[in-house]
């Protein structure tokens, strides 16, 4: 059997422990260049390197969120085009419409996409709007209801 603590000693067990477990290590991670070539490092860069700035750091960071920014819009403008489409061509069931306009989630983005709604209704916070869709199959026209939040973002999506 292992060796028991007397409980005289448990509180300065513990607190070696806890001493031990709150320091993690932590290392400074340098980024250096030389001759085009950029690495890490964990010492300073020598003589003949260049240290890549802290601008340089939040400018790259900038650029892929701007960069997700853009894949995002393209994603909303191709939504919008779809929709466009189905309305002038009616050639999407109503199933398809629902799917679409709740990928766009702000309103703007289907009355850029639909124009203005048939209908409006305010009840509490929230405003149903109605637009009447055209559609494939035997009903020829289907009625699409967005529910929206007071900030304006689709909550649900529906269509009868």
């Amino acid at each position: 059997m292992g060796q028991i603590v007397p409980l005289t000693r448990l509180p300065l067990v513990l607190c070696g422990l806890l001493a031990v477990c709150a320091f993690p290590a932590h290392a400074e991670l340098h980024k250096c260049s030389r001759n085009g070539a950029t690495g890490f490092q964990d010492t300073p860069c020598q003589q003949g390197q260049e240290a890549a700035g802290a601008e340089e750091l939040a400018l790259r960071e900038r650029l892929r969120a701007d960069r997700a920014d853009l894949a995002a819009d393209r994603a909303r403008a191709i939504k919008i085009l779809d929709i466009k489409a189905c309305v002038a061509h009616a050639d999407c069931d109503a199933a398809h419409y629902r799917e679409l306009v709740s990928d766009l989630k702000m309103a703007a983005y289907v009355e850029e996409a639909l124009g203005k709604p048939e209908s409006v209704q305010v009840y509490r916070d929230r405003e149903l709007h109605y637009y009447v869709v055209p559609t494939t199959g035997e009903r020829k026209k289907a009625m699409l209801q967005i529910r929206y939040s007071a900030d304006r973002r689709i909550q649900a999506a529906n269509w009868y």
